[in-house]
């Protein structure tokens, strides 16, 4: 297992955290504009309001991508080659992740995905990662 070097999440993402411990994808909302915020942060920073915890979908479509071939990050040098994306959650926000379950030359732009926590890396703590929807 990797683990992380005494690596303390800063107050504001805690919740993001236990949530994935949790297998959820819960981000941030702003009270008073109602937008969605991701990454985690101390306000809204697009009317300064208040953030507060909400449990999302975890549905999205691909922005970007790309192969990686080659790394040298322990936990990750076993799946090569995987797929980076950028992906948009139907609640707005971007999130970088791994895109699984389907061939890496297979991803495409707008392709739909949904979140996994099912995954064989060997990390400490979970991370969201997504796969095509209906498979």
């Amino acid at each position: 297992m990797v683990k992380k070097a005494g690596y303390e999440p800063r107050v504001e993402a805690r919740e993001y955290w236990e949530g994935l411990k949790e297998s959820k994808l819960r981000i941030q909302q702003c009270q008073s504009c109602e937008r969605y915020v991701f990454y985690p942060r101390e306000f809204c920073p697009h009317d300064f309001g208040k953030l507060e915890y909400t449990e999302v979908s975890g549905r999205a479509k691909v922005l970007a991508h790309t192969i990686v071939e080659k790394t040298a990050h322990p936990a990750y040098a076993a799946h090569t080659p995987f797929v980076m994306a950028v992906v948009q959650l139907e609640e707005g926000p971007t999130m970088m992740t791994h895109i699984l379950d389907i061939a890496p030359e297979e991803v495409r732009t707008n392709l739909e995905v949904e979140i996994t926590f099912n995954h064989s890396y060997d990390l400490e703590d979970p991370l969201p990662m997504f796969r095509p929807v209906n498979r």
